[in-house]
């Protein structure tokens, strides 16, 4: 499965449980909270220039080790880490950076271990109620999230001093220890989202062709089949319990949804950076699809997305074009016009939760 490159969202959340969303967005508000008042004594050590941002939590744990100073209180003093500031932010003039807590509902209702997720947010009460409840949660679990990096940066800091014989922990051994906690899991659980913005709509293409491919050979199956396939979600546990339904019934399962199924394990794989994906509900419809794509600010309109969308298509489509006779799913899944706008194809498309057969 292939990145997404110039379109690269780091804000992006595809997927995932409220739990990965915490991590993801305690990562990312970490990496921004940079400092510039560093030594130059401290950037050298570091190897950093004197243009390159110093992550602030780095300094913070440093100077709080040096002072013999437990870090965990400093943190919890120091008022450029209390996120409830940056959620509370509120510009009247310029909103773009003011932030979105509806969004934070929408993803927190598609987790059913949430309050949220049985909630009726067409109702304004209800729908207060779920704001209050998505801020509460999201603030106390990125701040309980954030001491526990801390923590974990700290205490590897201290214990490779140790090893060291160090008689005064470096900076450079503490933004070692930052990168590894908090850099390097933000760039992977990036790359994820990003890849799954690509192999959803890959996914969904491919479904769609599956569900209007009326071949001889799969009259049995559509007829017994065709509804419940149509209104289950890309989401692996989903598919895998459908796929038992079928066989459990007696009938053979298509080579071409077996093979959506192993491209849907393929793109949930990384269950450290999604957490707990059995418990999340994927869109299953086109109109689901919008919505998500249109929360995330995905420009379906870009050239690169629809080429790597595309291209995912194919790699999932082929793998089943020997064992499907009369059927080219080369041309059936690959536009001849691979710079269509992916917005225009989803609102083409028929809700993917209609046909029964």
């Amino acid at each position: 499965m292939r990145s997404p490159k110039k379109y690269q969202n780091k804000h992006l959340f595809i997927a995932g449980d409220f739990d990965a969303f915490v991590k993801h967005e305690s990562l990312s508000y970490l990496s921004k909270n940079t400092r510039n008042n560093v030594s130059d004594s401290m950037r050298e050590e570091a190897g950093l220039s004197k243009r390159d941002n110093v992550p602030a939590l780095a300094v913070s744990i440093h100077n709080s080790l040096q002072q013999d100073m437990n870090p965990l209180q400093e943190l919890m003093k120091d008022r450029s880490f209390q996120f409830e500031n940056y959620v509370n932010h509120y510009d009247p003039v310029d909103q773009s950076d003011n932030y979105d807590i509806s969004r934070v509902v929408a993803i927190a209702q598609l987790d059913k271990s949430t309050p949220i997720h049985s909630m009726e947010l067409d109702i304004a009460e209800q729908r207060n109620k779920a704001h209050d409840i998505a801020q509460n949660m999201l603030i106390n679990q990125v701040k309980a999230e954030m001491l526990a990096k801390c923590s974990e940066i700290a205490m590897s800091s201290c214990l490779e001093a140790r090893r060291n014989n160090e008689t005064n922990i470096s900076f450079k051994t503490v933004l070692k220890h930052y990168n590894e906690a908090v850099t390097e899991p933000l760039e992977k659980s990036i790359k994820q989202q990003n890849d799954l913005s690509v192999s959803l709509l890959a996914m969904n293409r491919v479904k769609h062709e599956i569900l209007t491919d009326y071949s001889p050979e799969n009259q049995t199956f559509w007829y017994n089949h065709g509804k419940r396939f149509a209104q289950t979600s890309l989401n692996p546990t989903n598919l895998q319990r459908f796929i038992h339904e079928v066989h459990d019934a007696g009938h053979e399962v298509p080579v071409s949804i077996s093979n959506l199924h192993m491209a849907s394990i393929s793109s949930f794989k990384n269950s450290d950076m999604l957490g707990d994906i059995s418990k999340v509900d994927i869109p299953v419809s086109s109109i689901e699809f919008g919505a998500l794509y249109q929360r995330e600010r995905v420009d379906l309109s870009s050239s690169e997305l629809n080429m790597d969308v595309l291209r995912e298509q194919l790699e999932i489509s082929e793998f089943s074009i020997d064992s499907l006779p009369n059927i080219n799913l080369k041309q059936s899944t690959i536009s001849e016009n691979p710079t269509k706008d992916l917005a225009s194809l989803l609102k083409r498309e028929s809700d993917l939760s209609g046909p029964s057969m």
